[in-house]
């Protein structure tokens, strides 16, 4: 039922927005059920869409065009080689390059970056430890677990460019 409304932008929600939406109501509805304000939860069994995964597109020339002249993107997009070479020596002088390297060689998440500490890096090893993420909620910087349980992994920093410039990004560090 709530797939076939339009949302209030007169669009139709999408089956991921309507699974989000059943899991929000069932998990109230336990709770109702729990405290035995009612006797079964109306959620259980809802038959519900099955939400697509996008499949991902590499931006080649025609789809920047497209994406430039109508503002319209694909849902997952992902660059080049040669154009993410080009985009780390854009930013090769920027203060985040390292996390940009991060992000982009080794698939860290933005909270994941932003929750690193000094004593999740080994220089030595040339390794680090995603041990928390920092991430804003309800207008505060909460610090917690990675999204996941396999999110908490140890990831290898590769050469010693990378770690020279990790050591200028962020001073007062020792191997």
């Amino acid at each position: 039922m709530l797939a076939s409304r339009p949302s209030s932008t007169d669009r139709q929600l999408s089956p991921a927005t309507v699974v989000r939406i059943h899991a929000t109501l069932r998990t109230a509805l336990n709770a109702a059920v729990r405290a035995r304000l009612i006797p079964v939860n109306p959620a259980n069994g809802a038959a519900l869409p099955r939400p697509r995964r996008p499949h991902p597109v590499v931006w080649t020339a025609g789809r920047t065009a497209r994406w430039q002249q109508t503002g319209e993107r694909p849902a997952v997009a992902v660059w080049t080689e040669q154009q993410l070479a080009a985009f780390l020596t854009g930013v090769a002088q920027d203060r985040l390059y390292a996390a940009w390297w991060l992000a982009a060689l080794r698939g860290l998440r933005r909270g994941e970056l932003a929750g690193l500490r000094w004593t999740d890096v080994d220089l030595q090893a040339a390794e680090l430890t995603v041990a928390q993420q920092r991430v804003h909620a309800d207008g505060q910087v909460v610090v917690g677990p990675p999204k996941s349980a396999a999110s908490c992994r140890v990831v290898a920093l590769g050469g010693w460019c990378f770690l020279i410039s990790l050591a200028q990004v962020w001073p007062g560090v020792s191997g």
